[in-house]
């Protein structure tokens, strides 16, 4: 009896030994990136050696349970290296895993006989891709809360030298973020957006209302520009054939034309969100060089839209600046069964900074009419006065803050009072914006600090304009320069007054007395300042001194068209020693004027579809045009009399500009503008073509041209660019990871000249014309005139993307070699900054 209950004693033991083994083993955690500290959404979690698993959520949570005595878990996501953390069986626990991104490789994939039934799915989620896309609905609407978090890593020791530390080591010791990821990351933004969003069908118009930013951030203040900026790429649609990444073109692994850029295989089937059954297809790009992505997406198996999508694309897309980019994003159905992209997180890893984006669609209405008005503007921002609070945010932001979130906007905080960080800062948005801030003041823009001229010698320029932090509708704008050959004093002062922001309607004032080269681009209609460098640099003394006094008002008319209307007069007198100009002010030609005032009426329309302006503070300007052409045309009427003009007189002037990508062969830009004068003037009041004798190359001049060289009265211009990316320098080893780009382009103007009119005065055989041979005895300064069969043409050709901002052309002027002074061949230097 004892043996027999001691039996029994030992079998109840190993019963209860065996049932704690095989007990049920719970495991919440979340699976981050170990560089980023972002969340690694829809990674696999699964107990070693069992079918047991499940996926991560879009935040990275994971919650995984079952009967099981193994003793580990593995953690994999495509372009992660796999991890194997050791568990407790029969315990609940907390685990959170850091995942490091890895090469990207695809696992072992076994081949069947028979057709790919990837590419069977993929027919049948293009057959119902009509059904299921929004680019069919009449119209929907929905609002959108967004998150960015901007860090900063540190840039690591100089030299091996122990004893001197990294630039800003001591705030990275006091203020990064420990324990995540490799190296120490600190805080440098964080803003966060509310907006409500409109958009129409047939034709497709957007409006996008932001209701609410607020930002922390060490520098750019102004919260509602990043929050446009942040608008503009997070709105990815991959049931598209194509994907627009920093204005290129990625094609979309759901295109149609997929199968000639993608590899596809079928790897599970699973439910989602507990309520959808899904096929789960993993895609590697056949060609690394063409712009595609790596990744996986799950289609639903009832509908075959598309539920889920994460991708990736590393360093190999040449992406300036970016090593790694991360999109993942959530579908889900409304309404009409449309499958819209509710949560997307873009994460994005760049030399020494990383930030990541989340946004979350939610009140979607579909199908509901949208009153026309909501168009009238393509964007508007709300005053933010009292939607900064945290009890506002606390109510309607869609997302609870995490710990990262909290940590991240005291650490900004402490970090704006470092001396060292915030002057940092400042010069970064300098670099960017070419104006230091000094608050209510921009200093700048500093690259027209210092310039020389043949009139001015050494120039000096210092000037500043205001900013929103000055006033919300009124901006000041001017500089005072000071030439040191002619020892005068120039300036300008401009002024706006924003009238209704909804219009982006506003009048405007100016005064200005300086000197330019004749023909140079008007800085009022070209408001660049890299190019008005360049236009008024140079040893060439065709120049004039001039005062303009002008006043406008502009507004948007209708969605993507604006008009303005100018009033301007402006006098005209020859500055350079050897420049000789003058006119027939009389009748009987016999008096000679040699200056002249002008006064104009002038009426400009600009018609820009699907125009995207981003608003910064009282200040709109536009950030891509990248699929339709924008048209111009602009009416001048000179009025004699009025404004003490001394002429009457007509001018047209239209365009067209287009620039648009050919997805792995690059992208194509072009302009054509036609021009016309129909009256008598004297040429400096005609066309003069702008010349460039600087050794940089612009857009907008004829870079092998001297100034003044041509004057028209007719002319009609073309201009093409092609950037070829890395279509060449891809295919040869040796240059590819240079990353340069290849880039060719040309310039042709064919025009016309009435000379009997326009030209020189003969007493008898052209007494109509306006110009005398000579002033007090030196001959008039002399110019060309251009045919349309004999036009003006130039050719380039150079590399890009040196240093990541270099660019190099090789330029030949191939007609009117015959001139004086032709450059016949020039190598010039510009800085493009090209993602």
């Amino acid at each position: 009896m004892t043996r027999f209950l001691l039996l029994i004693l030992v079998l109840l033991l190993a019963q209860i030994f065996q049932g704690h083994a095989s007990g049920q083993t719970r495991i919440k955690g979340r699976i981050t990136d170990d560089q980023t500290s972002e969340p690694v959404a829809f990674a696999d979690i699964i107990f070693k050696g069992t079918t047991t698993g499940v996926k991560s959520g879009f935040d990275g949570t994971f919650s995984i349970s079952g009967k099981t005595s193994v003793d580990s878990l593995i953690v994999s996501f495509i372009g992660y290296e796999r991890k194997t953390i050791a568990i407790i069986p029969g315990t609940d626990s907390v685990i959170n895993v850091q995942l490091h991104p890895a090469v990207y490789a695809l696992q072992e994939v076994k081949i069947l006989p028979g057709e790919n039934p990837a590419h069977i799915l993929l027919r049948k989620f293009w057959g119902s891709r009509d059904r299921n896309g929004i680019n069919n609905l009449s119209s929907y609407q929905y609002e959108n809360y967004s998150k960015t978090l901007i860090y900063l890593r540190k840039l690591g020791n100089k030299g091996n030298n122990p004893g001197r530390k990294g630039l800003l080591a001591d705030e990275f010791e006091k203020y990064s973020i420990k324990g995540v990821g490799i190296s120490p990351v600190l805080p440098s933004y964080f803003t966060e957006s509310l907006s409500d969003n409109y958009i129409s069908g047939s034709p497709k118009r957007v409006y996008t209302h932001i209701k609410a930013t607020r930002s922390e951030g060490l520098a750019f203040e102004n919260t509602d520009l990043l929050a446009q900026l942040v608008s503009r790429q997070e709105n990815f649609y991959f049931p598209g054939n194509t994907i627009e990444i920093m204005n290129k073109s990625f094609i979309s692994p759901l295109s149609r034309t997929g199968l000639l850029y993608y590899k596809y295989y079928l790897l599970d089937s699973l439910f989602l969100d507990d309520k959808y059954f899904c096929y789960e297809i993993q895609f590697r790009p056949k060609r690394e060089e063409d712009p595609v992505f790596h990744g996986t997406f799950w289609l639903n198996d009832t509908t075959f839209a598309l539920k889920r999508i994460s991708v990736t694309i590393d360093d190999k897309a040449e992406l300036n600046f970016i090593n790694r980019l991360v999109i993942q994003q959530d579908y889900e159905p409304y309404g009409s069964g449309a499958w819209f992209p509710v949560r997307t997180r873009l994460m994005a890893d760049a030399v020494n900074i990383f930030a990541s984006n989340f946004s979350q669609k939610s009140g979607m209405i579909v199908n509901k009419p949208i009153e026309p008005g909501k168009f009238t503007s393509e964007i508007r921002v709300s005053n933010n006065d009292t939607k900064t609070e945290n009890k506002y945010w606390d109510s309607n932001r869609k997302i609870a803050f995490d710990k990262t979130d909290s940590l991240v906007l005291k650490r900004i905080d402490s970090l704006k009072n470092s001396s060292r960080i915030r002057l940092a800062a400042k010069l970064v948005e300098a670099a960017v914006k070419g104006f230091y801030n000094t608050g209510w003041l921009e200093l700048g823009p500093y690259i027209l600090l210092y310039n020389h001229n043949k009139v001015e010698g050494s120039r000096f320029r210092i000037g500043g304009r205001t900013n929103i932090q000055f006033s919300q509708n009124w901006v000041l704008d001017g500089y005072l320069a000071y030439g040191f050959l002619d020892n005068r004093i120039k300036g300008s002062i401009k002024t706006e007054y924003l009238l209704n922001k909804e219009l982006w309607a506003k009048v405007g004032f100016q005064y200005k007395s300086d000197v330019e080269h004749v023909g140079a681009p008007d800085e009022f209609l070209f408001p660049d300042a890299f190019l008005e460098y360049v236009s008024s640099s140079g040893n060439a003394g065709m120049m004039d001194r001039s005062r303009i006094v002008r006043t406008w008002m502009e507004s948007d008319l209708s969605f993507g068209l604006t008009g303005r209307i100018t009033l301007t007069r402006k006098s005209f007198n020859p500055a350079g020693e050897d420049y000789y100009f003058a006119w027939y002010s009389d009748n009987n030609r016999t008096v000679k004027s040699t200056g002249y005032l002008s006064g104009e009426l002038s009426v400009l329309l600009r018609y820009q579809p699907k125009a995207v302006y981003v608003i910064d503070g009282i200040r709109r300007f536009p950030v891509n045009f990248n699929k339709y052409p924008v048209l111009s045309f602009e009416y001048i009427r000179g009025l004699k009399g009025f404004l003490d003009g001394d002429f009457m007189y007509n001018k047209i002037r239209a365009g067209i500009t287009h620039n648009f990508n050919l997805g792995g062969l690059g992208s194509i830009g072009y302009d054509v503008t036609y021009s016309k004068v129909f009256d008598q003037l004297p040429y400096p009041l005609l066309i003069t073509l702008a010349g460039n004798q600087s050794v940089f190359r612009t857009n907008r001049t004829y870079n092998l041209m001297n100034y003044g060289e041509f004057v028209q009265d007719e002319v009609l211009e073309l201009n093409l660019s092609y950037h070829m990316n890395g279509l060449i320098f891809n295919k040869l080893p040796l240059l590819r990871k240079l990353q340069w780009r290849t880039v060719a382009g040309g310039r042709v103007a064919f025009g016309s000249f009435n000379g009997k009119l326009n030209g020189f005065y003969d007493e008898l055989n052209n007494r109509n014309a306006i110009l005398p041979d000579s002033i007090n005895g030196n001959p008039l300064t002399r110019f060309n005139s251009l045919s349309y069969d004999k036009p003006y043409a130039e050719i380039s050709y150079g590399v890009e993307n040196i240093f990541k901002f270099l660019r190099i052309d090789f330029i030949h002027r191939l007609t009117w070699l015959e001139n004086a002074d032709v450059r016949k061949f020039g190598l010039k230097v510009s800085g493009v900054f090209r993602f």
